[in-house]
């Protein structure tokens, strides 16, 4: 296991909630913990109102995708927020 703290945020269609969740904490925590999202049935695309309330506080996830959560992703976890 990496030496730096992995933690993954998942909700449904990781298009929002989990999106938003990791880019925060991404912003906040910078390097020092690897930040990962993902959906138990992503849609195709992030949420636009998700993204724009972001980039009112310096985060842009305009260009993240959904994915799917597996298992192998989540075995790398050392925490998973759902």
């Amino acid at each position: 296991m990496s030496s730096t703290p992995r933690v993954l945020f998942v909700c449904v269609k990781n298009g929002g909630k989990s999106q938003m969740a990791a880019g925060l904490m991404t912003k906040v925590a910078g390097d020092s913990i690897d930040v990962q999202s993902a959906g138990t049935a992503p849609g195709s695309t992030i949420n636009a109102l998700s993204a724009q309330s972001l980039l009112e506080v310096g985060v842009d996830i305009s260009a993240n995708t959904p994915r799917a959560i597996d298992p192998d992703l989540l075995a790398q976890m050392d925490v998973v927020v759902t």
